[in-house]
């Protein structure tokens, strides 16, 4: 008798998929957060008004970034993708531009600020310092897009290597 409950519980389990035991990420629409050199990023704005995530989207390119602000310092994780077609897995290689929407190539960007002393160190992805960004949802009706990321970007003036892993982001994009 006490199998037959065990058993309508295995059954249950039986027909679910491992997809509906994830999170559905595309509730929110405000999550950003990865990992900097084994230490958590998680954007958050205590210096400024505003959201400390950022998505938009001008014709093919998309740009997803967090910044985080605390005791003077402001550190963002951005990656940008020029050719920008939907759901699919993009390389990241290049380095970022002149303005958030002028670059050449799909990056990733890492930039931490010291504010009280002015220094400020930035890293790109490159030929030897590559990653990806994985477009994983993405609904232009109500312009929301959710995925993944990970690279590792260098600084061109210290030679200091960040490494950013398990980046996810679940985003309502502006237009720009």
């Amino acid at each position: 008798m006490k199998t037959l409950p065990v058993f309508f519980i295995l059954l249950g389990l039986s027909f679910s998929s491992c997809e509906d035991l994830l999170p559905d990420l595309t509730l929110k629409s405000t999550n950003f957060n990865c990992q900097v050199n084994g230490k958590n990023f998680n954007p958050k704005s205590s210096d400024f008004k505003g959201s400390p995530t950022y998505a938009y989207k001008k014709d093919n390119i998309l740009v997803v970034k967090g910044n985080r602000t605390t005791s003077g310092f402001f550190e963002q994780v951005e990656i940008g993708i020029n050719s920008f077609s939907g759901k699919k897995t993009y390389s990241l290689y290049g380095s970022a531009g002149k303005s958030a929407i002028e670059f050449d190539d799909n990056h990733g960007y890492y930039r931490i600020s010291d504010r009280n002393s002015g220094s400020e160190i930035t890293a790109n992805t490159d030929n030897i310092n590559r990653g990806k960004l994985v477009v994983t949802y993405h609904d232009p009706s109500n312009k929301k897009i959710a995925g993944t990321f990970e690279f590792t970007a260098i600084s061109a003036t210290t030679g200091k290597i960040y490494i950013i892993t398990d980046g996810s982001f679940d985003l309502t994009y502006r237009n720009y």
